[in-house]
């Protein structure tokens, strides 16, 4: 498994978190695997989710552009990605997220 998923490209990667995650528990269970033979291809989609979110909300350009070099680096060291996947109820980690791109949006405004 970790030779596959360590051949996947960042691109790979996202289509298939993507597809699993609207899957279910059982699915999720397998994206963590997956995740965790390729942490960096995770974080690239994270890190783009998020991303979209603040294009979405109206962030400006320059907002965009720390977000996408601060996110990759917080999203590792938190290893939210991960728990996220882990957890059973959604509900418990969207506020680690939500916290998350908070500090983001404070440390980007220019």
């Amino acid at each position: 498994m970790k030779r596959r998923a360590a051949a996947l490209g960042t691109a790979d990667v996202r289509k298939t978190v993507y597809r699993l995650l609207r899957g279910g528990y059982r699915a999720r269970r397998a994206t963590l695997e997956v995740a965790r033979a390729c942490p960096g291809g995770l974080i690239a989609y994270v890190t783009g989710v998020l991303v979209g979110i603040l294009k979405e909300k109206g962030a400006s350009k320059a907002n965009l552009r720390c977000a996408e070099k601060t996110l990759p680096g917080l999203l590792l060291v938190t290893n939210l990605p991960e728990i996220v996947l882990g957890a059973k109820d959604q509900k418990s980690t969207a506020p680690a997220l939500a916290g998350l791109l908070v500090g983001v949006q404070q440390q980007c405004v220019r």
